[in-house]
């Protein structure tokens, strides 16, 4: 799964040339450890690209009021095609999650170390993402598919992260082929990756700072 990211950067500017957005600047900051139920920036194609903040995770009417709910996050990539709650956002409202980095939690005994796993020389990246409006209030999910070499160690999901190449595609609503769509939701390539262990700080969603992701010893 992936239950926690960061998206840092230093100029909105910066992020609006890179997914070539068109439309009011969002009031935004950076954040280095975004949770679920926070909202945070999104992208989603209208004619160009748009960029709006969105509240992370939703919870089904199927699953209200039942004990131990909570709001999904997360959408396997292997489930999509058969998904009553998926398939249509799948063909009809994909969006773009930027972000910069994400954290990953790994069995290591009896303790869980977080780890933050990044892209080698690149300051953000495109996780692929559903918007999914319930009551007329969007929230978005995280798409999550088998892990790469790098990730195998630390958990068995990682976020799908997009190929530049495939991120107009992505988010065109031409393309509604749901079995054309899935063919992207393919781990990223090992060799561009890198992860290493930081400290429990970002156990809790409110050490949003940058230590959160600084490396340890193990």
């Amino acid at each position: 799964m992936c239950g926690r990211y960061g998206f840092s950067f230093g100029n909105l500017e910066d992020i609006y040339d890179r997914w070539e957005i068109d439309n009011e600047e969002i009031a935004y900051t950076a954040s280095f450890n975004i949770a679920p139920t926070q909202e945070a920036p999104v992208v989603f194609r209208a004619s160009p690209n748009h960029i709006s903040l969105v509240k992370w995770g939703f919870m089904p009417k199927w699953m209200e009021g039942k004990k131990g709910a909570r709001a999904l996050i997360n959408a396997r990539s292997d489930g999509l095609l058969t998904s009553k709650t998926y398939l249509k956002p799948l063909q009809f409202s994909r969006c773009i999650v930027p972000a910069s980095f994400f954290f990953e939690w790994k069995n290591n005994g009896s303790e869980k170390v977080p780890y933050c796993i990044k892209i080698k020389d690149e300051q953000f990246f495109s996780i692929a993402g559903l918007l999914i409006e319930q009551d007329g209030v969007k929230a978005y999910v995280i798409i999550t598919t088998e892990p790469n070499e790098i990730m195998t160690d630390i958990h068995n999901r990682m976020p799908v992260i997009l190929n530049k190449e495939d991120e107009d595609y992505w988010l065109s609503p031409d393309n509604t082929e749901a079995e054309d769509l899935v063919k992207l939701l393919i781990p990223y390539p090992t060799e561009l990756m890198e992860a290493y262990p930081v400290s429990g700080l970002v156990n809790s969603p409110r050490n949003n700072f940058p230590e959160v992701m600084k490396p340890i010893s193990l």
